[in-house]
């Protein structure tokens, strides 16, 4: 792991004012929200899937394109701690930086699931 790097841990897992921004481009509708949130979820299984597929096989091209998406859709959601995470994986794996990328795969899922909890939370409190 880089140490000059600040530590993305420190970075707030979910902000959920981010996703109140996506409630007013629905329009205020709840249930438009609730769909695009379990799209997300789905494509994010599927990314997941793949970014194991591409670290296993040490696909670094691969991994930096799947980490660029997972920072961008977690951004787009809130999830803070995730962009910051991914962001980190995405540059390891255009350095080619094997321990670095071994490193922060977990954290990376495990940002991606706390900020799930916090997202989904949310939604059943409602906005």
């Amino acid at each position: 792991m880089n140490q000059d790097a600040p530590s993305d841990f420190s970075v707030p897992v979910f902000d959920a004012g981010l996703l109140e921004e996506l409630l007013v481009m629905s329009e205020g509708d709840a249930a438009v929200l609730i769909e695009i949130v379990q799209q997300f979820k789905d494509d994010t299984v599927v990314l997941f899937e793949s970014l194991d597929a591409a670290v296993r096989a040490g696909d670094f091209h691969r991994i930096a394109d799947i980490a660029h998406t997972i920072k961008g859709s977690g951004a787009t959601f809130g999830m803070v701690r995730l962009g910051a995470l991914a962001l980190r994986l995405e540059t390891a794996a255009k350095g080619a930086d094997i321990a670095e990328i071994a490193q922060l795969h977990g954290p990376v899922k495990q940002a991606y699931f706390d900020a799930l909890h916090s997202l989904e939370a949310v939604l059943v409190q409602g906005l």
